[in-house]
């Protein structure tokens, strides 16, 4: 159990630490980036309980499609109002980088005790939603990034395409209901989720790097 909630958090959490180390600010962005996620699921749980009794393939697609609406929604305009068009591109990690620690908190680590106390748990099982956790983070970060792109450009393209992005990687979660070995739904979801975040964060990198400067 210990094992897996370190893998969870533990990259993510010494990235963290490194980039903010002792600047307040960086750290406030963090837990902004929590609360966040938090005020995001409060916000379509009424949407998902309406959808609670329908199909589940259907629902399934419904509920990525409200993440990606309800979670880039909130998250430009939390930005919107903490950074304004000071977008900075470690700001936004730290930001995204809460964002999704919280989300692995809530969702992966405090469940895993429950899991294991039930006996419905493998250790492949642990260690994929592990290294799940990982992934989900990065793609929080790349999609705090295109929101930071659409506030600084003030281009809405940015933020159509963070909703799009995220709503289509949640949908590949349905393949959990077609495929049982937990370790190839990973691969499916990893493989494109970081060529894609590898694309966008060194784009937006750039971009945000050179906006001071104009």
């Amino acid at each position: 159990m210990a094992i897996s909630i370190t893998i969870a958090l533990t990259p993510s959490l010494l990235i963290l630490t490194y980039i903010a180390r002792r600047k307040p600010m960086y750290w406030i962005d963090s837990l902004l980036g929590g609360g966040g996620w938090f005020i995001a699921l409060l916000l379509r749980l009424p949407l998902l309980g309406l959808i609670s009794r329908i199909d589940i393939m259907v629902r399934s697609v419904l509920s990525a499609f409200l993440a990606g609406i309800f979670e880039e929604g909130v998250r430009y305009v939390i930005m919107k109002f903490r950074m304004g068009s000071n977008t900075l591109f470690t700001r936004c990690l730290t930001f995204g980088l809460g964002w999704g620690l919280f989300e692995a908190l809530i969702i992966y680590c405090f469940n895993v005790p429950l899991i294991i106390a039930l006996g419905r748990y493998t250790v492949i099982g642990l260690m994929a939603g592990a290294i799940e956790r990982n992934i989900a983070i990065l793609i929080h970060v790349t999609m705090t990034l295109l929101i930071a792109l659409s506030i600084a450009l003030a281009k809405l393209r940015y933020f159509v395409l963070a909703v799009t992005l995220h709503a289509l990687i949640d949908c590949m979660g349905i393949t959990t209901l077609l495929i049982r070995n937990p370790l190839i739904i990973e691969a499916l979801i990893a493989i494109p989720s970081i060529v894609m975040a590898f694309i966008i964060i060194n784009y937006s990198r750039r971009v945000l790097e050179e906006i001071p400067k104009k």
